[in-house]
């Protein structure tokens, strides 16, 4: 069994939520709406969530994609944005970057 390589760029998110907001349901929207809504954007792979170590309302999200041209899909026009919780985000940015390193596993080595 093969593993495919992964996408050629990555769009990357970050968002801070409005302190003292209801965070449970905010992650379920975006577990169960707009993740879903996301993959189904042709081009788009992958997606991977991250909270920042001590900072309960700042979030990132990681998308795989195979070129900046996902972003002028009609069904990207459709799914993208934060749909209900737009009032609840603070500040937010994103960019597209290459992937421009080498992919690996980690060896597990400790430097001596």
């Amino acid at each position: 069994m093969g593993t495919q390589p992964p996408a050629p760029f990555v769009y990357v998110v970050w968002c801070e939520f409005a302190p003292g907001e209801d965070l449970p349901d905010w992650h379920r929207w975006y577990d169960e709406v707009h993740i879903p809504g996301m993959l189904s954007v042709p081009g788009i792979s992958a997606v991977h969530r991250c909270q920042l170590l001590g900072r309960e309302n700042q979030f990132l999200a990681i998308y795989d994609i195979e070129s900046p041209a996902v972003f002028d899909h009609p069904r990207y026009a459709e799914v993208r944005g934060w749909g209900p919780w737009q009032g609840h985000i603070v500040s937010w940015s994103r960019e597209v970057l290459s992937r421009t390193g080498a992919i690996g596993e980690a060896t597990g080595r400790q430097a001596t």
